[in-house]
């Protein structure tokens, strides 16, 4: 797959303004101050450092200050010999500093008794230089884990030091290791720190030296720095006027440091005129954007100025494959990349004669201090520092913040200006901060400290250390590195680079962001790699202008493949509106089309085994898609007409596999099931539709589907409408279907229709049989329609219903059962409709069809609840006949409809009726001859026939043959009740008399009154006065008539008497007052008394409480 070229590329518009720079810059400027900080330190800063919040100053006296500004408490002083530089590192538990003296001192804010010294010499050297001490310029930590811990190496005896130690208490122990630059001789040395628990004693011993090659031994070894760059250990040595970069793949920093020893020929140096001023400090030092973090740029305060590169670290996070990894990435090994010389002492001054230096000046921002703004002549780098977007330029009397990152070309795309030294007008442009630019300092700057674990910078002098606060730096950033990244002078790797840092930047700009995806996935698809471009282009929003350049690469797998990466990054922000879920419509859409494309393309390749596979493969492919889009439930499917949209696109490509899971996954049961049955698959359409029989949506499928269905498939779809009516989670009837609907379609229906031979079970009956029994469907069509059927087909069934419904029209069923000659289900209903002669006939005819079944086979559908209570008693009374009880059972048991409905008669019904109905059958059996099964007939009528009803009947010869016995046994009857009734009539008699004299009796009951008698219940005379009384002569009381009515009143009147259960019977009758109920009975020995039995004597209150 080639690349793209620039002149191949179409012209596109970004937005409404037409061209790259349309973007405008939001947000305020960076801002930046010093903000001095306090000190304890009383005297002149001669070195300073500060990492992880804790600052170190040593003072020109020797006094120390150790403060950890996190934590609250004085701080760590203390005081050195001839003091020279403080070292700190980087996590702050540990303080070096230098004497001239060539001693080394061991210090700990955090463990403040643990202290030591010692001296480096390097014994490996000749004459004076072994026993010359050794001053330290600088110091590398080393980082815990880099190799060094419980190594068993010993001290090379060319580089041994002089061991010193210190005691002390600390909280815990340790070991670290540091590189050690030297102020004179070029030399390196390997120091080991151990802090011990026992005690807190500290060990300082050094290991090794390394003698730099070719180094003048006037100038001190600026810095140290070691880095872990992808594979390689990179070791960078410094001076004013050399820089010492040398690689390595090793295991360990120990085994690099082995190896550079050991050979001098793996150095890389780099020398810069010696025409500045040589005082320069020389240090190079590298940007971390945090402590542990690899660094990612360099520079180097040359005497030539400064040198600054970036570091090749492979760190893009991309999903592309190594071959288009290699198109972005620097694969020769090499771990500085575009290092450059930044000479701000040789700076262009424009002309204005020449054209160019027109533009140039046209350029210049308008500055009235412009001439003084130009850096000194000759002025001393004094020190270098990196931030993210900045370089740090320290100077004796000046401090420039310059917004050029280490490492970044120095012109972009947008420069006008030729040449490699920079202009004037670029220097101003790009000064952000130089606050001593119109001040005359009177003591000079010293140094810039950066802590890399708090992400702070200090600046000091002698007298002051300041902090460099700074405001909203990363702001308008982008810019300048998307300015580089689209300059096509610069190399790949760079303009990767830069764009993955311009992205870095805006990412939570969104118009910038969208530019800059834009631009690095045009960059990306010019150097071919295709993937990654489309993984950046995914997340750009400015989908038409992407769209029209990939439809100028003339390549549907790359738009296919940026569709759908465009289509997952969307899916993660589905969540961000309504704009987005209409491209994820409009891409799944496409997407779908581009695959089913791309199918229709495979199918035509000439081979054809191969054309299959491969359709076969992508066909898989687009089905795990879809299934995939599917689980993800986005909104969009929500809508009917988006998904009959999709079913339409695969359905017009002749893939009617796809439409079908796409409707499955989708919940189109409709669908599915038309499908099924388009294609002669009535058993799956009838499963289909069982699985979902509870959905309300289906209802009308059913209807539609179940003539054709009911036929093809007649098992398999009543097993279906089965589960549609059924019972719900709460035993409740659940009726999906309405039976009285689908009567139509069981008319078609007949049993040879099942689909198994063997199963001749008629299945509408089943399903209407579920639905009356368990399900309670109480409608007359389905009851009527589902006795037609078991009339036929079913007698059993036929015979249940009957007992059970109460539904069915009694003259649809007994029109059908006539039709059907099912006369003992006619019996029944003609029972039912009372037509009791029309019902005893037609058992009559039963008889004629079934002699020869079982007596009491039908027994059960015939017996009534009214059954003649004398039927058990006069069934065996036939042995008094004197007839043959067997011959006449086995011609009566012929008869059984009949003998049931007979014994089944109500028992309300008038006598003359139902002796009728006897004779009917008396006169049917006589007809046959049969006069025995008369006689039995007599016998269980229970008296409604008698011996003289059926004698008409008979001729005289088989009277005197069959009923001698019968006619005497019924004049002894006759005898017998003639007898009884006498008697009867005599004790009437008697109790006639009786009744008579306890009438007579109380007509001659009196009682009377003396002159002195009194009231029972008042104590007054009764005959004192014309008040009436009452004397009561069975017990002789006497009692005014106020006085009766009265007591009644008091035990509650007529009431109590009616609620009391316990009076004789009938004793309130003809009583409608209390003055009636006083004068029936005394209220003094009578039903009165009884009732006061119930009544308290007393009424209990306050006065009767236990005290």
């Amino acid at each position: 797959m080639k690349a793209l070229s620039d002149d191949s590329l179409p012209s596109f518009r970004l937005g409404s303004q037409g061209n790259l720079a349309a973007v405008p810059t939001k947000g305020p400027s960076p801002r930046f101050e010093l903000a001095p900080i306090v000190n304890e330190l009383q005297q002149q800063i001669i070195s300073a450092d500060c990492q992880s919040d804790v600052i170190a100053m040593l003072g020109a006296s020797g006094r120390l200050v150790l403060r950890d500004t996190m934590q609250d408490g004085p701080p760590l002083v203390t005081s050195v010999r001839n003091p020279y530089r403080v070292f700190m590192s980087p996590d702050g538990n540990h303080t070096l500093v230098s004497t001239t003296d060539g001693e080394l001192c061991y210090f700990s804010v955090r463990n403040r008794k643990s202290t030591g010294h010692f001296t480096l010499h390097n014994r490996g050297a000749s004459g004076n230089e072994a026993a010359r001490n050794n001053v330290a310029s600088c110091v590398c930590w080393l980082s815990s884990d880099a190799g060094f811990i419980g190594s068993p190496r010993t001290s090379i005896s060319g580089a041994e030091g002089v061991s010193g130690s210190g005691s002390g208490w600390q909280l815990g122990s340790g070991t670290v290791y540091c590189l050690v630059g030297t102020k004179l001789g070029g030399l390196v040395f390997l120091v080991k720190v151990e802090v011990h628990g026992d005690g807190g004693s500290v060990k300082l011993t050094c290991f090794r030296s390394l003698q730099l090659p070719d180094a003048n031994p006037q100038q001190q070894v600026g810095s140290v720095e070691v880095e872990h760059i992808n594979s390689l250990w990179v070791l960078f040595v410094s001076t004013p006027t050399v820089l010492y970069r040398v690689e390595g793949l090793m295991d360990s920093p120990a085994d690099f440091f082995d190896s550079i020893t050991a050979s001098t020929g793996m150095w890389n140096i780099r020398r810069v005129s010696t025409a500045g001023n040589a005082s320069a400090s020389g240090a190079v030092v590298l940007y971390r954007p945090g402590i542990g973090m690899p660094a990612q740029s360099y520079a180097w305060a040359s005497v030539a100025g400064v040198v600054h590169g970036l570091l090749n670290s492979r760190s893009d996070g991309s999903s592309a494959n190594s071959g288009e990894a290699a198109l972005v990435e620097l694969t020769d090994g090499g771990s500085v990349v575009n290092e450059q010389l930044l000479d701000l002492e040789h700076v262009v001054v424009p002309k204005s004669s020449s054209n160019e230096s027109a533009a140039i000046t046209a350029a210049v921002p308008d500055h009235s201090f412009r001439g003084e703004s130009q850096l000194p002549v000759g002025a001393t780098l004094v020190d270098v520092g990196l931030t993210a977007f900045h370089m740090l330029l320290l100077y004796r009397d000046r401090f420039i913040v310059l917004n050029h990152p280490a490492g970044l070309s120095w012109r972009g795309a947008s420069s006008t200006l030729q040449g490699d030294w920079p202009y004037l007008c670029e220097i101003e442009e790009r000064i952000r901060f130089d606050p001593f630019r119109y001040s005359k300092r009177e003591s000079p700057l010293r140094g810039i400290v950066r802590d890399t674990a708090a992400r702070k910078v200090y600046v000091f002098d002698a007298n002051t250390f300041w902090e460099l606060q700074v405001e909203q730096e990363h702001r308008q950033q982008s810019e300048l590195f998307l300015d580089r990244a689209v300059n096509t002078r610069e190399s790949s790797h760079l303009r990767n680079r830069y764009f993955r840092a311009a992205y870095q930047l805006c990412k939570y700009d969104k118009t910038m962001r969208n530019k800059v995806q834009f631009l690095r996935g045009r960059f990306l698809l010019q150097i071919g790699a295709i993937r990654r471009a489309m993984d950046v282009l995914a997340e750009c929003d400015f989908f038409e202008d992407v769209y029209h350049l990939l439809m100028s690469f003339r390549n549907s797998k790359v738009l296919q493949l940026y569709v759908e990466k465009r289509y997952k990054n969307l899916v993660r922000r589905v969540t961000e509106g309504k704009g987005v879920q209409m491209q994820l419509a409009c891409l799944l859409a496409l997407i779908v089309v581009l695959r089913l494309d791309t199918i229709a393309r495979s199918e035509n390749i000439t081979d054809a085994p191969s054309a299959t596979a491969v359709a076969e493969t992508l066909t898989s492919g687009l089905t795990a898609f879809i299934e995939e889009t599917l689980e993800e439930r986005l909104p969009m499917f929500s809508c009917v007409g988006y998904v009959n949209l999709i079913a339409q696109l695969l359905e017009e490509q002749s893939r009617p596999e796809l439409v079908l899971r796409f409707a499955e996954r989708m919940n189109k049961m409709r669908y599915v099931i038309t499908y099924h049955v388009s294609r002669a698959n009535y058993v799956e359409a009838a499963n289909v539709l069982g699985a979902h029989a509870r959905r309300m949506d289906l209802r009308s499928t059913w209807y539609s589907l179940a003539p054709i269905l009911m036929k093809k498939c007649p098992i398999q779809f009543t097993k279906a409408m089965l589960r549609a009516v059924s019972r719900d989670a709460y035993d409740m009837p659940y009726l999906l279907l309405n039976a009285e609907k689908l009567i139509p379609v069981f008319t078609q229906y007949e049993p040879h229709m099942n689909e198994d031979p063997d199963n001749q079970e008629h299945q509408v009956v089943l399903f209407l049989d579920n639905c009356i029994t368990k399900l309670g469907c109480d409608s007359p069509a389905v009851h009527n329609y589902y006795l037609s059927l078991v009339v036929k087909h079913d007698t059993k069934r036929l015979d249940e219903f009957l007992q059970s419904s109460l539904y069915y029209d009694i003259g649809f069923a007994l029109r059908q059962c006539l039709e059907s000659r099912r006369y003992r289900q006619c019996v029944r209903l003609y029972s039912q409709l009372h037509l009791y002669e029309d019902a005893l006939r037609a058992a009559l005819d039963c008889a004629e069809l079934t002699q020869n079944e079982t007596p009491g086979g039908a027994s059960s559908a015939i017996v009534g609840s009214g059954v003649n209570e004398c039927a058990a008693t006069s069934l065996v009374s036939g042995a008094d006949l004197g007839c043959n009880e067997g011959e006449e059972r086995d011609a009566w048991s012929r008869l059984s409809v009949a003998q049931e409905l007979l014994l089944s008669l109500p028992d309300d019904m008038p006598l003359p009726r139902r002796k009728a109905l006897w004779l009917i059958v008396a006169q049917h059996v006589i007809q046959k001859n049969d006069n025995r099964a008369a006689l039995r007939i007599l016998a269980d009528s229970c008296g409604v026939l008698k011996l003289e009803d059926i004698l008409e009947e008979m001729n005289d010869v088989s009277v005197m043959e069959n009923f001698k016995g019968a006619i005497c046994k019924s004049l002894e009857v006759y005898a017998s009740l003639t007898k009884q009734l006498r008697e009867k009539q005599l004790e009437a008699g008697r109790m006639s008399e009786e009744l008579k004299r306890e009438i007579e009796q109380p007509r001659n009951s009196f009682g009377y009154v003396t002159a002195n008698q009194r009231c029972i219940i008042c104590r007054s005379t009764l005959l004192q006065g014309d008040a009436p009384f009452f004397i009561y002569p069975r017990c002789c009381h006497a009692v005014h008539e106020s006085c009766a009515v009265a007591k009644l009143e008091s035990i509650g009147g007529l009431e109590a008497f009616v609620v009391d259960e316990g009076l004789p019977k009938n004793f309130l009758d003809g009583i409608n007052s209390t003055r009636d109920l006083a004068q029936m009975d005394c209220v003094i020995c009578g039903e009165t008394a009884i009732l006061e039995i119930d009544m308290p004597l007393f009424t209990e209150d306050d006065s009767w409480l236990v005290l």
